[in-house]
């Protein structure tokens, strides 16, 4: 009985060795699916051609890690996992990098992820309809300056990061504000500004150049506050707004553009870390 049951347990390890050369040998253990999961704003069918893998191949030839790498290889993915099912199935589970806002150097717009990353064009065909859309209505900044801009897979400085994180979170309500949209800029005379739009009134708010010394960004906190109380009850007479530092600031009447602040000695940072 014994000598039964070792000779049934060597026939079983055989079989185990043996069936994956033979059924790959016969056709069957071939891609009938390439299924992708994850996908919240990126092209399905563009991130399957970029995994380079069709149906009919073989599933044991696959490379999975090469697969991995490659779509890993997009800015617009943090992670990726391939794994093989059976029968017949690759699944590719995608992580999507989180997009924070619009960048707008002249006629280019470029997409900014969570960590400052550039993730690659506005209308970059990566992108989903629903993609598309969602990409359409982030914060924007419109950048004016012409100091050296970074590459995509490269990511903005820490600075201004922080910078552009902080203004983007505002809404018209943080500000007491009536206007309809806040965007943005980025001068290469004023520094960072706000701009407020609104039924028959514009306003901008300079909150400046930052540094990590002379005009750290922790004094921004400040500057909102003041701009909340200079704003109030006077938003559609205010033009511009300069915003010293938290506790001193200035407006001009709607039209009036001042002259730009006295430089604290440093210049917009390049965007570089």
């Amino acid at each position: 009985m014994v000598l039964l049951r070792r000779f049934g347990l060597v026939l079983l390890l055989a079989a185990a060795l043996v069936a994956p050369p033979a059924l790959a040998a016969s056709g069957r253990l071939i891609v009938d699916e390439v299924k992708i999961t994850g996908l919240a704003m990126l092209n399905e069918e563009a991130i399957s051609e970029l995994a380079g893998i069709s149906a009919g191949e073989n599933l044991l030839g696959i490379d999975l890690l090469a697969t991995e790498r490659a779509i890993e290889a997009l800015p617009f993915v943090a992670r990726a996992q391939a794994r093989i099912g059976i029968p017949g199935e690759l699944r590719i589970e995608i992580r999507e990098t989180p997009l924070l806002l619009r960048w707008q150097r002249g006629s280019e717009t470029l997409l900014v992820g969570g960590s400052g990353q550039i993730l690659g064009r506005i209308d970059s065909p990566l992108l989903s309809a629903r993609g598309a859309e969602a990409a359409a209505s982030l914060p924007l900044v419109v950048d004016a300056t012409t100091v050296p801009f970074v590459e995509v897979g490269e990511e903005i400085s820490p600075v201004d990061l922080d910078i552009v994180t902080r203004l983007a979170s505002l809404t018209p309500a943080d500000l007491g504000s009536s206007a309809l949209q806040l965007t943005i800029q980025r001068d290469p005379q004023y520094g960072y500004l706000l701009q407020g739009v609104g039924e028959g009134f514009t306003w901008n708010a300079v909150f400046g150049i930052y540094s990590a010394t002379i005009r750290p960004v922790e004094m921004l906190p400040g500057q909102v506050r003041l701009l909340r109380s200079l704003l109030a009850k006077r938003e559609r007479g205010v033009g511009w707004v300069i915003l010293a530092d938290g506790q001193a600031g200035t407006f001009t009447d709607p039209g009036v553009r001042p002259p730009p602040p006295p430089s604290p000695s440093v210049s917009p940072s390049p965007l570089l870390p």
